[in-house]
């Protein structure tokens, strides 16, 4: 079996990462390895935020059906504001994960 490039994931790898891992009642998203899974009408899409206490806010998306990913870092207590404007205008989705 060939080894696959370093910046690659093997696809059990990719697909583990991709399925529910773990049952959380009351979620309003799934939670696989270290990603929010949530079903849109444009269909499933995975994210993660981030943030360091209140300095830097980070938010990752990925669209694994329209092989597109979206990052965006901010340096700014509130940023969470900004990164929801532009993952909205970019994508066209109003994440469940917003709401919060």
């Amino acid at each position: 079996m060939p080894v696959p490039p370093p910046a690659e994931l093997r696809p059990a790898t990719r697909a583990a990462m991709l399925t529910r891992q773990i049952d959380v009642p009351y979620r309003w998203t799934d939670k696989g390895l270290g990603w929010n899974l949530e079903q849109t009408p444009r269909g499933p899409v995975f994210y993660h935020s981030g943030s360091n206490g209140g300095i830097f806010k980070s938010f990752a998306l990925g669209d694994p059906a329209r092989q597109r990913a979206l990052v965006v870092s901010t340096n700014a207590g509130n940023g969470n504001v900004l990164y929801r404007r532009v993952v909205r205008a970019a994508t066209g989705l109003d994440l469940l994960a917003f709401d919060v």
